[in-house]
């Protein structure tokens, strides 16, 4: 079963090389030859993600020096960065009865993110991914580690505090995350509920790095970005509406909505899957008489699975009260991913019955349970159609970035991406563009045309 993990995985890991620029690419790697600590410190300024942007600033940095798009290796890091984190609890060191179900736990949880939809902007967007990817990675380990040992040694308390600490530093929604699970951490601490748990600092520190990220956020982030991307709402700037709206359309991605279902159905699906993949997860969990006597696991998880379902409150709140809808693609990708945790942590916490006839159920229905979740909401013709456009979705970037830099002309050529299916990038609608160009509410035309530092931009369609 786990070979057909890998599977699934590699053959999304192949649409790497496919990855494509958006606007934040050509406007911000433009704006770094004109002096890095400047463009840096302004980036920082309204993007408050010391881990991620760090990350971004020295992928720039190297695309501009070799003159090359690079997203099939800097996206195939962060992959590797990520598929190291849904294997790690499995080679960490633990008794021998962990390592199997850990292994199909991660690897499945991991197919899982990716055969439902949409992908693009966290798995195949170079801005996109670095954050949010990168937090993806850290809350999936986290997440591993606390069902499979929770963080009672020092080493993995540590461990934990360091995911924590990553998902903070990489993106607004990490530091939620770890702000609720410090708050949570906290009234644990006031009402005397912690057990034997010792120390705080392994989530207090994140705890306070997340809340430094947030404030700075609030108070610098929202005022440049908020009048582009808001939209009429009720819940715009109300706070009542904006708590009503966000549970409203919290519940609806608990149970399987999302803003691609076509209809009802496909929220059916989503729930079954999240419900199998589950069920299959809490029968894989080791039954071991020191595991059934840890008390503190089973809080451990509850901790954890309401701080990302309160993370995926927050976000919605701030999404609705800011700009009047539920936010953009990468953020409800996240969401969903933490949801399926969230499934995962509460029936592995009321699982107890289903242990009991463990032995049988490891060997027999809960692989096929997991298979189950993974598959139920795939829809694999999407990534064939990407599959089939392979060679001409990366010959498209090749011509626009050979284009771009040929010496001599005032004029460039971008050829538009065969459509495929996984892949979604921004397009241009055919035509010959200036820097002073307007298209689609913002002057995608004119970063690209101050990137490669041409005056016409011709937009090519797809080839045939």
């Amino acid at each position: 079963m786990a070979g057909l993990f890998v599977v699934i995985l590699a053959l999304y890991f192949g649409l790497v090389p496919l990855g494509q620029w958006q606007a934040d690419e050509y406007d911000y790697f433009g704006q770094l030859r004109g002096g890095i600590g400047q463009a840096f410190a302004a980036r920082m300024t309204w993007s408050p993600r010391p881990l991620s942007e760090t990350l971004y600033l020295a992928y720039g940095q190297l695309a501009n020096h070799l003159h090359q798009p690079l997203t099939g290796e800097f996206l195939g890091l962060l992959w590797v960065g990520f598929l190291i984190c849904a294997c790690a609890t499995a080679l960490t060191p633990g008794t021998s009865e962990r390592r199997l179900p850990a292994l199909l736990t991660g690897l499945g949880l991991a197919a899982a993110f990716v055969t439902s939809s949409p992908l693009f902007q966290v798995f195949y967007w170079p801005a996109g991914a670095a954050s949010y990817l990168t937090t993806l990675a850290a809350t999936l380990f986290l997440f591993l580690r606390v069902l499979y040992g929770g963080p009672s040694p020092l080493a993995g308390r540590w461990l934990c505090g360091l995911c924590l600490s990553v998902a903070a530093l990489s993106s607004e929604m990490g530091a939620m995350l770890a702000g609720c699970f410090a708050g949570l951490k906290i009234i644990e601490l006031l009402t005397g509920r912690q057990g034997h748990e010792k120390g705080v600092a392994w989530w207090l520190l994140p705890g306070v790095a997340a809340l430094a990220v947030l404030l700075w956020a609030a108070t610098h982030r929202l005022p440049v970005i908020e009048s582009a991307f808001s939209v009429s709402s009720a819940a715009l700037h109300n706070p009542l509406q904006s708590v009503a709206a966000a549970l409203g359309r919290l519940a609806l991605e608990i149970f399987g909505w999302s803003s691609g279902a076509k209809h009802v159905w496909s929220a059916v699906a989503s729930f079954l899957s999240r419900l199998a993949l589950a069920v299959g997860v809490a029968m894989l969990c080791p039954n071991s008489q020191a595991q059934r006597e840890q008390g503190g696991h089973r809080r451990r998880l509850l901790v954890l699975c309401a701080a990302l379902l309160a993370a995926c409150f927050a976000s919605l709140f701030a999404s609705y009260l800011h700009f009047g809808g539920p936010g953009g693609e990468r953020y409800e990708t996240l969401r969903r991913c933490w949801i399926l945790m969230a499934y995962v942590a509460a029936i592995s916490v009321g699982a107890t019955r289903l242990r009991r006839w463990q032995p049988r159920a490891q060997r027999r229905f809960a692989p096929l349970l997991l298979l189950i979740g993974v598959l139920l909401p795939w829809h694999v013709s999407p990534l064939m159609r990407e599959y089939t456009v392979y060679r001409q979705f990366r010959a498209a970037t090749e011509q626009t970035f050979q284009s771009g830099y040929r010496q001599g002309s005032e004029q460039m050529v971008f050829v538009n991406p065969q459509p495929g299916g996984v892949i979604t990038p921004a397009t241009l609608a055919p035509g010959t563009y200036t820097p002073d160009s307007q298209a689609s509410g913002f002057n995608y035309a004119g970063y690209i045309l101050r990137y490669f530092g041409k005056q016409t931009l011709i937009i090519s369609p797809p080839p045939p």
